[in-house]
Parts: structure tokens; sequence; C-alpha cells
């Protein structure tokens, strides 16, 4: 089953993007001067171009020949214009405890500041340093074409050792990190999320009030919280099925990802933490990689945004792009078996690249009872792994949990929420017809 964002949000989203990138190109000039006042330097600055990701545009700027940076603007219209600030001081935040607690490259903030603050008022802003390399994506799948298995190993055990790194930095709330009166790193706001972003940018009417407004001390009051944003979800989005059938799928879907909390986090297992910093979008394509010495070497590691500590056995999960497809989409159009089929020998590689880094680790710092490996291997075979994968992912729960969670008989539901099923189903027959025809109305086309 496919589902989808709301083509009439999306629409006016990208609108609004397209009156603000054009207002970022009539302020070039003033951009860059404001960079190099920022720098509080007197070499004239030059712009040299845009660097585009998906939810920023990065604008490379030059003074002389040693200094280059980049000024990053989160994306009007598919940034949710109540989150950009908050995005954008999570992130900064979350840089530098990086850079403070880890040995992960990642680029160094030179300033950051607020939209009062910025240039022409374009939004919440960061000047970091520019790094040269090739995006880690793009060579590894050319390592891979090529059969170049051992430096894919070389790659997967950088990676592995940064995920080490990450697995060891333990807090005891939920939430973004951030610094105190005292300068110490601590938890105390609201986890602010891809899927909060996306269901207040994309889908018509979502009830934002009903985000959370402080931050979690509890992974089942947390997953919880999550389980009942997807049924919120599924009531709004006018959209998200196409036929009554597929109503009741994502309403089955939902409900039981709710019930399975308990199967996959029981209340007694690390309920009140720790919790770990977890990133979705730590893989390959937001890496920059070089050869150095005749190594191939991951110099810087980007996009924090979203980022928040989350309870622990996220961290604990093998890595999900792996297979160098995303599982969701994949799902959508092929059986789990094409997808392990890809997966699973990425997966062995993976693991013994942690192995091997965890063995580093024990070599130098005396060895631990913990096993990365182990619990990674445990992720997967218990399928907690598309559990959380889920969870996360509002917009690809209902085709994991058919593809990956479904037992049979699981579809039966208590009388009560059979009601409330057919109830549901009439009423998104009724909101999808109401959509199409204002979709036709504005002439935006569909996909079914």
């Amino acid at each position: 089953m496919k589902t989808e964002f709301d083509k009439i949000a999306e629409e006016a989203g990208n609108a609004e993007l397209e009156a603000w990138a054009a207002k970022v190109k009539a302020a070039n000039e003033e951009i860059v001067a404001f960079v190099g006042q920022k720098l509080r330097t007197n070499v004239p600055g030059e712009f040299v171009r845009y660097l585009q990701g998906s939810y920023n545009v990065n604008l490379v700027i030059r003074f002389g020949e040693e200094d280059i940076v980049i000024v990053r603007f989160p994306k009007r219209g598919i940034t949710a214009a109540r989150f950009l600030e908050e995005k954008v001081k999570n992130e900064v935040r979350f840089l530098e405890y990086l850079a403070e607690k880890t040995a992960i490259p990642v680029p160094k903030i030179r300033d950051w500041g607020m939209t009062k603050d910025s240039p022409s008022q374009l939004g919440p802003y960061i000047i970091m340093d520019y790094i040269e390399g090739s995006e880690l994506e793009t060579i590894l799948r050319q390592l891979q074409d090529d059969n170049n298995e051992a430096e894919v190993d070389l790659v997967y055990e950088q990676i592995a050792d940064y995920m080490l790194q990450v697995s060891r930095l333990h807090f005891s709330a939920i939430g973004p990190i951030n610094k105190d009166t005292s300068g110490a790193w601590t938890v105390t706001d609201r986890p602010l999320t891809t899927n909060m972003n996306n269901l207040a940018s994309v889908v018509t009417n979502y009830p934002v009030d009903q985000f959370p407004k402080a931050a979690f001390t509890s992974a089942q009051a947390f997953l919880h919280y999550r389980a009942d944003e997807n049924l919120v979800h599924l009531q709004v989005q006018r959209n998200l099925a196409h036929s009554a059938q597929d109503a009741e799928k994502c309403f089955i879907a939902r409900h039981r990802f709710k019930q399975l909390i308990e199967r996959f986090y029981s209340p007694s297992e690390a309920d009140n933490g720790p919790f770990i910093p977890y990133c979705h979008d730590f893989r390959p394509k937001n890496m920059l990689a070089r050869y150095e010495e005749g190594s191939l070497k991951i110099v810087a590691v980007l996009d924090f945004e979203y980022v928040n500590t989350m309870p622990a056995q996220f961290a604990y999960d093998p890595p999900w792009w792996l297979a160098m497809v995303s599982p969701g989409l994949m799902l959508e159009k092929f059986a789990m078996e094409d997808f392990e089929e890809l997966y699973v020998p990425r997966l062995e590689q993976f693991l013994r690249a942690m192995a091997k880094a965890e063995a580093k680790k024990n070599a130098s710092h005396g060895r631990e009872a913990f096993s990365l490996t182990s619990r990674m291997r445990d992720s997967w075979t218990s399928k907690r792994f598309w559990f959380n994968y889920g969870i996360r992912k509002g917009w690809s729960v209902d085709v994991v949990y058919w593809s990956a969670l479904h037992e049979p008989g699981d579809e039966k539901l208590s009388g009560d929420l059979e009601k409330e099923m057919s109830l549901i189903a009439e009423k998104k027959m009724e909101q999808l017809a109401a959509y199409e025809a204002e979709c036709d109305a504005r002439g935006i086309a569909q996909s079914g």
C-alpha cells in the first residue's frame, strides 16, 4: 500500500518556497556582505554556488584563497514556519555537543542567529566551515558496483566507530540537547521531529496544538505519543487512504503499532533511560569523503536537523540504509524477500565492521560487557528494527506493519474498534471525495 502527502498543502509549500528562493537570490550580495561582517574579515567575499538539500539551502562563499564557508538557511515552505528557529537552534547545539564530546568529523560553526538578525529577514542561519569532499553515497555505490569490498569494509568501519561513540552518550530525557546556564549539557525541551515538521507542512489542518510541549522522561510515554500522533494523522489527512479497504488497513496497522509497544519495549526495560542521540539521516548521503594518502577517509558528517535523544534501542538498531534504498519505499513496490536479499548481506558485512570497531575500543579502553554488535543483531532478528523504523516514520507505518510485523489473525480487532474502523473508513471516503474535488478545482494533479 502507498501513502502520500497532501498535494494541496504540498503545492502551497512549493509556492512559498519559490517566492522565498527568489528573495534569497535577490539578496546574494547582501548575504555575502553579511557573512563577511560576521566573520570580521576585510577580505572581499565572493559567492561561489548553491548547495541544495532537502530542508535547507546553502550558499558557498569564498574570502580570499583560504577561507571558504557555507551559510545555511532552512527552506521556507519545506520547514514549517513555526519550527524554523527551533530547528536551527537544536541543530547548532547538537553540532557543538558532537564537536566537544566525540571524534566525529563535523563542520565548525563560525556564527549563527535567528531571523531578526539575518539579511533581508531570510530566516535563522548557520555559518560553518566548508569542507571539501565527495558525497559518500556516490562513492559507496561505485565501490559496490566494482565489488571493491575491502574499501566498503573501510567505510563501514568508520561509520561503525561513529555509531559506537554516539551509543555511549547518555541522557535522562527525550528531546534536543542544550546547554544550561552552568554550561552542562542537558535535555529539557520537547523533541522536534521530521514527522512533526511534515505533519505541520504537508497535511492540511493537522492539530499542531497536540504536539509535545516538553521533554519526555519515559520511553513508553514517548512511544505512545508517537502511536497516537499516527492515529491523529489517519483522522485528518484527507488523501491518506484511496479506498475503504486502504482506510481499514491503515486503521489496523496504526492500532496494532500502539499495541506492539509493550512487546518491543516492556515497562521494566530502560523506560526511564538512558536516552541516546538518534539521527535518522546519519547515512552516506550526508557524509563527505576523500582519499588521503591512498586511503578513503570520511571527512565530514552533515545534516543533524531534527536530532533528539531517543529510546536507547533506536541507537542499537543496525543502519536502515545498508541496502542503499529506503525500506519503506521499497516495501511499497516489492516483497519483503526482495528487500532482505539486498539488505541482509550488507547487514552481515556491517556487523563484522562493528565487531572490529568494538574490538579496537576494547583494546584501548578495556573490555566492556556492552556489545553494540550483538544488540544490532538482536534488533534485526527480533524485528525491533522494523518496529522502530515504523514508529518513527508516519508515512511508512502502514506498509511496515503489513510487510514486516503482521501475523495471521492480528487483523481481528475488538468489537468497539471494529465499529470505530467502519466509521473511519466511511469518513475517509467522504474526505477523499472532497479532497479530489478541491484538487480538480485548483487544477492540481493527483496520483492514486
